[in-house]
């Protein structure tokens, strides 16, 4: 009995100590708990509550990824279905039996719509008919000195829905020559005393960048150059505010002369007919800034006048119609002033043009344009470039003493981001204006060209442009007012003027022939060279076809500094590249004169552009003669060897992934296959022998191509050259009769009765 209490007595001290343990055990957990809190230690109630609450969270967790492990499987199973439904992809090739198609991104405003496009590439044929639409190669037959100009290559390719560039092109005669006195100042003596000759030729040449709408580019290509020959017309026949000038430039003697003696001699009429007003630049600089003024003042303010005839019809009905009258509606109000074309007009002061007319006149005001004019009067052998926005006109000029071709341009990019644009807007405007007048590179940040034709949100005051819209503009046409805007205008479409002087033909080939050795005279005796002994220069693999080429050696008349006279008579200036800025923006000076030089050589086939970039513009020592004149085919031996080397160092291309990724600058390639020079100029900006990416922008529909490139314009002028007229010379000199190589294309060639045979090279 005893032993039996003591046996229990031992046995409950461990069930008591697992008690008290079980106990601490809690008292750890919540120690900290209880110890942030200030509360006395949990009771049971309280845990029970705890351990509830974290089951609701695990539940929570478990039913959140269960939710994110079905939305990840439908999302992958819905892929799996929709790929199974689409082509394969494979690498993008031309070559395969159908184009493989590719992405782009793309910018939708209806967020269930994908932010991509399928774009399927052009084949090789749709290109070709493509760069080809509009292409224009244009010789010109005049007289022999009556034109400098030889031929001139046109070509462009949209970009927007709707071509907004403009080309136009006009080649007249002068009405008379620079040794014949103006029709002011000439009497019948002088009449009788002047044979008829050759007067030479006026030639102009424009083209347009349009934006924001095709409206004003239009008007400038139907009306620009007839605004600067207008105020031409005036200077020539020293009329108007330019008979004063004309009174002030003749000298003193030959007044004196005339009035002592009553008449004059040849030489004094010769003379007096060099002082003429159309020889001198600043004066002729003049008339073509007025020109182009002229013509945006039209274009600005058409809509204010029909503004001012608007806003006085309106008066004079409301005078008719009392307010209390309800026989007229508000709909007759409108109708009383402008007619429709369906009804009968109304009897009123403005029934001479509908509403719809009338928005037809302010289109080219709201839209703008850029314009650049190259003139060229081959009598005087003077060369104009007038140039409003970025456009721009660059010059090729090959250098025979140095064996070299050389670059200018003849225009500079008036943009926000040219420096000198951005001091004269903030010259024209009050101080507090300057930081805002050019943002982002833009004018108010809106605008990039600081000069161009139209764009009336930038030329008009606010309140104006508020009037403007709510007497003719629909909704879908109207745009705010810039934020910045305070004291327009801030563009104007005023041009920069550069003039050179070409030296006449007969002086350059006397300058050509004194720094040429007589064995490499330019003349028929230089055929000698044979086809091998040219492949001997040119890098290996070029193939040498002794087949010859009517494309010309460009212009060779010698383009000196407008302030003194050339210091190198064997500089020649031998064509002129026009564009828009959509060719710019692909391509450098250096790389488009390149392009034009080569293919005037004769290259054909595939070419790397810095191993052309080299042949171009390096001196090089000429040891087999150049008979082009492109110095391409006169390429030195141990330049040729460097420049093949170095192409063997690069690894060839094989083209990019994305048919839109550009090729590394050591890797791009050129291509020469287009007889038309500003076809083969597009056709390389766009990608030249990588053709993925040729075949790829070209097919990317507007507005996403606009992301990718612009409208590209290009005019390529080609000017006769000193060695056909050199030729020209030494055949009715020796009485020898040389026989003109047939052309490959006729469109594509200048007639020239005396053609030099031409190194065909292939890469």
């Amino acid at each position: 009995m005893y032993l039996g209490a003591v046996h229990r007595r031992r046995a409950c001290p461990p069930e008591f100590v697992r008690a008290l343990s079980t106990t601490s055990v809690v008292g750890r957990h919540t120690t900290t708990r209880v110890a942030a809190a200030g509360r006395a230690p949990p009771t049971p109630s309280s845990t029970e509550a705890y351990y509830r609450q974290r089951r609701t969270e695990w539940v929570f967790v478990g039913v959140a990824g269960s939710a994110a492990a079905f939305g990840t499987w439908y999302y992958w199973n819905k892929m799996d279905s929709r790929n199974a439904n689409e082509p394969p992809r494979r690498k993008f090739s031309l070559s395969a039996s159908a184009p493989t198609s590719f992405t782009i991104p793309v910018r939708s405003k209806d967020t269930g719509q994908p932010m991509y496009r399928i774009i399927t590439p052009l084949t090789e044929d749709q290109v070709n008919a493509r760069l080809h639409e509009n292409e224009h190669s244009t010789r010109v037959e005049r007289p022999p000195g009556a034109c400098l100009v030889a031929r001139y290559d046109t070509n462009s390719v949209a970009s927007n829905a709707t071509n907004e560039d403009r080309h136009a092109e006009v080649i007249v005669e002068r009405d008379r020559g620079i040794d014949e006195l103006p029709m002011s100042r000439r009497d019948s003596r002088d009449a009788d005393s002047q044979p008829e000759r050759v007067r030479g030729d006026l030639c102009f040449f424009t083209v347009m960048d349009g934006h924001g709408g095709d409206f004003t580019s239009q008007v400038l290509s139907r009306k620009l150059v007839a605004f600067v020959a207008l105020e031409l017309d005036k200077v020539f026949k020293e009329t108007g505010e330019y008979a004063d000038m004309a009174r002030s430039k003749q000298s003193v003697a030959a007044s004196v002369w005339n009035t002592l003696f009553g008449s004059r001699s040849a030489t004094s009429s010769h003379r007096l007919a060099a002082m003429a007003l159309d020889g001198d630049p600043d004066i002729v600089t003049r008339a073509l800034i007025k020109g182009f003024r002229g013509l945006d003042k039209e274009i600005i303010n058409t809509p204010l006048e029909l503004l001012k005839q608007y806003e006085l019809s309106l008066a004079s009905v409301s005078k008719k119609h009392s307010a209390g009258d309800d026989a007229h509606s508000l709909s007759s109000l409108a109708h009383s002033i402008w007619p429709s074309s369906l009804g009968q007009p109304k009897n009123t002061s403005f029934s001479t043009m509908s509403q719809g007319s009338a928005f037809e006149s302010i289109l080219p005001a709201i839209s703008g344009s850029c314009a650049l004019m190259v003139y060229v009067d081959s009598a005087r052998h003077d060369l104009y470039v007038a140039s409003t926005g970025d456009s721009r006109a660059v010059a090729g000029y090959w250098d025979e003493r140095a064996g070299r071709w050389e670059v200018e341009a003849l225009s500079v990019d008036q943009t926000g981001r040219n420096p000198a644009e951005v001091r004269r807007i903030q010259r024209e405007h009050p101080p507090e204006e300057a930081p805002y007048v050019i943002q982002r590179g833009r004018v108010l940040g809106g605008l990039e060209p600081t000069r161009a034709f139209g764009d009336s949100r930038y030329k008009w005051d606010r309140r104006t442009q508020q009037r403007i819209a709510e007497a003719f503009l629909p909704d879908k046409y109207r745009r705010g007012v810039p934020r910045a805007l305070k004291t327009p205008p801030y563009v104007t479409a005023e041009p920069l003027v550069q003039w050179r002087r070409l030296r006449p033909l007969a002086d350059t080939i006397a300058a050509s022939a004194a720094s040429v050795p007589a064995s490499t005279t330019i003349a028929k005796t230089t055929t000698k060279t044979t086809p091998e002994a040219t492949a001997q220069a040119m890098p290996d693999g070029v193939k040498v076809s002794s087949s010859t080429s009517t494309s010309p050696s460009p212009a060779t008349t010698t383009l000196a500094a407008p302030s003194s006279s050339s210091k190198s008579p064997a500089r020649e200036l031998r064509f002129i590249i026009m564009a828009t800025d959509g060719l710019w923006d692909l391509m450098s000076n250096e790389e488009a004169v390149g392009l034009v030089a080569g293919h005037l050589a004769g290259m054909r086939g595939t070419i790397r552009a810095d191993v052309l970039q080299r042949m171009c513009f390096e001196p090089l020592s000429k040891t087999v003669p150049d008979i082009s004149g492109s110095g391409l085919a006169s390429d030195a031996r141990t330049s040729a060897k460097d420049a093949t080397a170095t192409s063997s160092e690069v690894p060839q291309q094989h083209g990019p992934a994305h048919p839109l990724l550009k090729s590394p600058s050591n890797q791009q390639t050129f291509t020469f296959e287009d007889d038309n020079l500003s076809t083969h100029l597009v056709r390389n900006a766009l990608g030249g022998a990588a053709r993925e990416r040729v075949a790829g922008l070209l097919a990317i529909p507007s507005p996403e191509s606009r992301r990718f490139r612009d409208d590209i314009t290009v005019n390529v002028i080609l000017f006769h050259t000193a060695a056909q007229a050199s030729s020209h010379h030494l055949h009715h000199q020796n009485h020898s009769s040389t026989s003109a190589s047939s052309s490959r294309d006729s469109t594509a060639s200048v007639p020239n009765n005396n053609q030099t045979p031409v190194v065909t090279a292939k890469l």
